[in-house]
């Protein structure tokens, strides 16, 4: 039995009988863990602030063997101002259950720690949209795990682009496209038109460090085209439901 120190953000929160919580952190170092906030729930509770969700704190966790308790908490930040904002509000829920569905408990990704702060800072401070974050968010959270989509040459025929569509893993050329098109597939399997605004928001994307990552501007067309994209890229290489995402 002993104690720890851990800095960390609140990912996930459920209730746990009638006062304590169930909270999923992820932590500095150690990756994600599951933790009790016991009594968290009781408006009296010294360890309230730092167990909802998005808080950014300093822990100090009791380990007891088979689970792990808060015993106080230092608070960073909250984020609180992504709660004034409903638009905000759905793409921070987004960026946090998409990472607690996707990354496994005990693995350390101090990567993704930064890039989620990244962006909950920048939906607290940035003008840009929060969809534009949210898709930013999305190609750089997969680049992190290892998936990238191909921007050179058509994924498809591997010959000149022209006017480029974005196909499940990349680019493809527009003959492809229509011949794909032609074909019944699902929806989300569709090409979608990639104008060069879209190739080059998500080169930005790729190349740019996560602290310099949400800041571009795009118009709303394009912002249109890279949503559908961020979208289908993501739904083709993870195998989870992400039910937030439909709120963006």
């Amino acid at each position: 039995m002993s104690t720890l120190d851990a800095r960390a953000i609140v990912i996930s929160e459920t209730a746990a009988g009638e006062n304590d919580k169930r909270i999923t952190l992820l932590t500095k170092g150690r990756g994600k863990i599951s933790v009790y906030g016991r009594g968290a729930k009781k408006a009296s509770s010294k360890i309230l602030p730092v167990c909802q969700l998005f808080s950014y704190a300093d822990y100090v966790l009791y380990d007891g063997g088979n689970f792990a308790s808060i015993t106080s908490g230092s608070l960073i930040d909250s984020f609180y101002e992504l709660r004034n904002d409903y638009d905000k509000l759905c793409v921070g829920n987004y960026i946090l259950e998409l990472v607690n569905k996707v990354v496994p408990l005990g693995t350390p990704c101090d990567d993704v720690m930064f890039l989620i702060l990244c962006a909950l800072t920048a939906l607290k401070k940035s003008k840009a949209p929060p969809k534009l974050i949210c898709v930013a968010f999305e190609i750089k959270f997969m680049q992190l795990g290892g998936y990238s989509p191909t921007m050179e040459g058509c994924t498809n025929c591997e010959g000149d682009l022209g006017n480029a569509y974005f196909y499940e893993d990349g680019l493809i050329c527009e003959s492809c496209a229509k011949v794909l098109s032609a074909n019944q597939f699902p929806k989300a399997q569709k090409p979608i038109y990639a104008p060069p605004g879209v190739i080059k928001a998500i080169k930005y994307i790729e190349q740019s460090e996560v602290k310099r990552l949400f800041d571009f501007v795009i118009t709303e067309e394009c912002l249109i085209s890279l949503d559908e994209i961020a979208k289908q890229f993501v739904c083709r290489h993870v195998d989870v439901v992400v039910k937030s995402r439909s709120f963006v």
